[in-house]
């Protein structure tokens, strides 16, 4: 399953999908986020509990550091012990080599009901402004998040000339999918 966008990148859009993805009832779930370059579309959602771990130390909100717990994402942790309602990896995965990518994945599964993920869509090896031009090392698509659904903007950043990917999966992941479809439009296509 997946939703098709034409829209251009921006932070009304990312929040509207982290928002449709996510469903009602924010203030009742419990959250934690892996390794994302920075907790953009979720600082400011209302959580019951919010996590933020920090496994890449790339580009973490200056000021906000106490706010992160820095460990192995793929390690142990205390953290990683119990059972969130969603597991979020927002621009994080591609730093990962692909094998260590779908390891996330399955630890994402273990502690959590929900996953979402966000990732450049295809191969997209940063240069500009990033002191470690290697820092992504891995290119993702729709197809590999098996049993996910996705939503696929191809025009994501137009300037850089990259697109954008979410997955995510749930226990319902069928009329889940249908919500998120009508609140944000697009086209569904099959794999």
């Amino acid at each position: 399953m997946k939703i098709i966008l034409e829209d251009k990148g921006s932070y009304e859009l990312f929040d509207k999908i982290i928002k449709a993805i996510i469903g009602d009832k924010i203030s009742d779930q419990t959250f934690i986020d892996l390794c994302s370059c920075e907790a953009t579309a979720t600082r400011n959602l209302p959580f019951k509990e919010k996590t933020y771990v920090d496994a890449l130390d790339c580009w973490v909100i200056p000021g906000q550091m106490d706010r992160f717990i820095q460990t192995d994402v793929l390690g142990d942790h205390p953290c990683f012990d119990k059972k969130y309602d969603v597991a979020n990896c927002s621009d994080g995965i591609e730093h990962l080599i692909k094998e260590d990518g779908f390891r996330l994945i399955e630890k994402m599964k273990k502690i959590s009901s929900k996953q979402i993920l966000f990732t450049p869509l295809g191969e997209y090896m940063i240069e500009v402004g990033n002191p470690d031009p290697k820092c992504h090392k891995s290119g993702w698509v729709s197809s590999d998040f098996e049993g996910f659904a996705s939503i696929v903007c191809p025009n994501w950043h137009p300037t850089l000339g990259v697109g954008g990917v979410w997955a995510w999966r749930s226990d319902d992941l069928k009329s889940e999918f249908e919500r998120v479809f009508s609140l944000i439009g697009g086209r569904v296509e099959t794999d």
